[in-house]
């Protein structure tokens, strides 16, 4: 009976450092705006990234919209469903990158607008060892204060992964 539960307990330890020896981290600032209705607003973004997985199958992200006062606050959830050798952009960077569609879903708070569910649809995401680059992203935003619809565009974003 010991046994058992001595190779249990070892299998869920092992099991728990694997997932933990995976983890990363991404820092990321990007260039946005958006429009609503009756806000406009848009600046720097900055932001914190969590991944599981070596793959950014699945990661959870937090950022701030400054400009220069504080705008927005948003926490979302994005995945990167596969990746696909890109070389007809290689002349844009200087290590192989991959070409991997990113899908952004969560919530956000705008300061003038209030609570809303935000959906950014990257489509020219590229990344290769350390960095991530996305261009012209586009953004829609659901309000759940007057449930209207606003959009946007994330013009750039540079994530460092570490």
């Amino acid at each position: 009976m010991r046994k058992r539960m001595l190779s249990f307990l070892v299998v869920i330890l092992i099991s728990i450092s694997s997932i933990y020896a995976s983890v990363h981290f991404s820092l990321f600032l990007s260039a946005m705006g958006e429009k609503s209705q009756d806000v406009f607003y848009g600046g720097g973004e900055a932001g914190l990234a969590l991944q599981f997985f070596d793959e950014p199958y699945l990661r959870l992200e937090a950022s701030v919209v400054l400009s220069p006062m504080f705008e927005s606050v948003t926490m979302a959830v994005s995945t990167e469903p596969f990746a696909i050798y890109a070389p007809p952009f290689d002349f844009f960077f200087q290590n192989p990158a991959l070409w991997s569609p990113r899908l952004t879903l969560g919530g956000e708070y705008i300061y003038r607008a209030g609570w809303g569910l935000k959906a950014i649809f990257g489509i020219l995401n590229f990344r290769d060892k350390d960095f991530e680059y996305t261009f012209f992203s586009p953004i829609l935003t659901f309000s759940l204060e007057d449930y209207s619809f606003s959009y946007g565009f994330e013009v750039v974003r540079f994530s460092y992964v570490f």
